[in-house]
């Protein structure tokens, strides 16, 4: 990359870190209020059919959006065709989930009351589609931050005040639908293209050809942890779900606080590194230290003060969560070695990798939770230990699926994560010890932060010793952040008409 261009995405790259920074520490500030507001069983029933929703949401969201940001060239009739396709699906969605409720006697089940008042949102999130794909394909990742925070703060909002009127289970659902409506208006506002009346068949097909492989590979990606929550729900009862559905939030609002800046903006730089395998690889395998060594310590160390930060966040009615974090975090921590192995797929124009990875996440899955959960009458922290041994099969999976993309050989892979994750089991093993002795002395308060403070001298000075060069790479690139030289360049990517 020219010095212009490595400008630009480390901008794109502060963007992204400032909103997935202030997502994190909203999504925790809601969750902590809310939860004690309502408690597990509450959240255990809206957990059904948010995941309900977020899995149908997949499907009008993302269709389009890796196709268009990862296409070599970009006509508006592919913008004017994708967007019209997404926001019928989304329609479709809609009409679909709100039939239930329509032709159901009033007072019916919660689940599908809360889905029909989700239903609106499968059809604004078609909207969303082109406009995300034109920012990050352009490295406008700004206007991406300000309309997530605003969503975010608007679904906090919303939630606590349903949650403080005594509304249950709604304040989730009060949450979620306002988090979109805001973010989508939003979002529009920030761009300037606006779609014609018109579909070419050709495009859409171009499109759909890369996009329904890598949406089908993705929708049962993330279908599997919704599905996981539906199956628990549904066999062990709320009360169950519901700890289990927060100790899967708490790690997700610390993956979005670690990891998800770098995700967002590696797939474009992976799109223009497409016809030089050789360069992807060192950007992979640059990425891939980069993000273990700062994100793999944070999981670690969640896990180790989970047993006194997790009743101190959100009180003694969810000690039971505090368990389950330990293998949600690990499992989280593991899965941070093969974070760029999707984008590097869709970089090379090889989706169907992908729909192997799904084929073998929904066949672990199957065996794991659809055979052993109901015949082995397992409890709540089995399931957690069997998402982890889950995660750890497919990020094995996806390393070796990018070697044979790129070449990149399994040995060079671990060496780039290894160190690194030694350090912070080192660390984790020294923070547990540390908080489980201060815990029944000092109290949880104490025991946190010194937990906190201790991981991080722990942690500092084994990569210190063991990945001095990785460590040299995150100081480099943190003074990329900070050179604001050169042109802003934050176009949207949205070509002529």
């Amino acid at each position: 990359m020219t010095p212009a261009a490595s400008r630009t995405v480390a901008r794109s790259g502060a963007w992204a870190l400032v909103q997935s920074g202030a997502l994190a520490l909203l999504s925790l500030g809601a969750i902590v209020v809310i939860a004690r507001l309502i408690g597990p069983t509450q959240v255990g029933i809206a957990a059904v059919a948010v995941a309900l929703a977020q899995i149908l949401g997949l499907l009008a969201s993302s269709l389009m959006i890796d196709a268009l940001v990862r296409a070599p060239r970009l006509s508006s009739a592919h913008l004017d065709s994708a967007f019209w396709c997404s926001l019928g699906v989304g329609a479709v969605l809609a009409a679909a989930v709100a039939a239930p409720a329509l032709i159901l006697p009033e007072g019916g089940p919660t689940t599908v009351q809360a889905l029909a008042a989700i239903a609106p949102v499968l059809a604004v999130k078609g909207l969303a589609a082109v406009p995300i794909a034109l920012h990050r394909r352009g490295f406008a990742f700004r206007p991406l931050a300000v309309r997530a925070v605003a969503g975010r703060l608007a679904g906090a909002v919303a939630g606590i005040a349903v949650a403080l009127a005594g509304g249950g289970f709604w304040a989730l659902i009060a949450q979620f639908v306002v988090n979109d409506l805001v973010s989508v208006a939003l979002l529009w506002r920030s761009t300037d293209w606006r779609p014609r009346a018109r579909i070419r068949r050709r495009r859409l097909a171009g499109l759909l050809a890369f996009g329904i492989p890598w949406l089908g590979a993705e929708f049962v990606g993330f279908a599997s942890q919704r599905v996981l929550q539906i199956l628990t729900g549904a066999l062990l009862g709320p009360a169950a779900l519901g700890p289990l559905t927060l100790a899967m939030r708490l790690a997700e609002t610390l993956r979005e606080l670690v990891a998800s800046a770098a995700t967002q903006v590696s797939l474009p730089v992976f799109a223009r590194l497409q016809d030089d395998p050789a360069h992807l690889g060192r950007a992979f395998r640059a990425g891939t230290r980069m993000t273990v060594l700062t994100t793999v310590p944070a999981f670690v160390g969640f896990a180790a003060i989970a047993p006194a930060a997790v009743p101190l966040l959100l009180g003694d009615a969810w000690a039971a969560t505090a368990g389950l974090v330990v293998p949600i975090a690990l499992a989280a921590a593991v899965s941070s070695a093969s974070v760029y192995a999707g984008n590097v797929f869709s970089a090379v124009d090889r989706p169907r990798l992908r729909v192997v990875v799904a084929v073998a996440d929904l066949a672990l899955t199957g065996l794991l939770f659809g055979v052993a959960l109901p015949v082995g009458g397992l409890d709540v922290d089995a399931v957690a230990w069997l998402w982890f041994a889950r995660t750890v099969c497919l990020s094995l999976l996806r390393l070796a699926l990018v070697r044979g993309c790129l070449g990149v050989p399994m040995r060079a892979m671990a060496a780039d994560t290894l160190p690194a994750a030694a350090a912070a089991v080192t660390m984790g093993v020294a923070v547990s010890i540390l908080t489980d002795a201060l815990l029944a002395a000092e109290g949880p308060v104490v025991a946190s932060l010194a937990g906190i403070a201790a991981g991080i001298a722990v942690y500092g000075a084994g990569v210190s010793l063991v990945a001095p060069a990785a460590a040299g790479e995150v100081a480099a690139a943190l003074r990329a952040l900070a050179d604001r030289r050169g042109p802003a360049a934050e176009a949207t990517g949205a070509p002529a008409r």
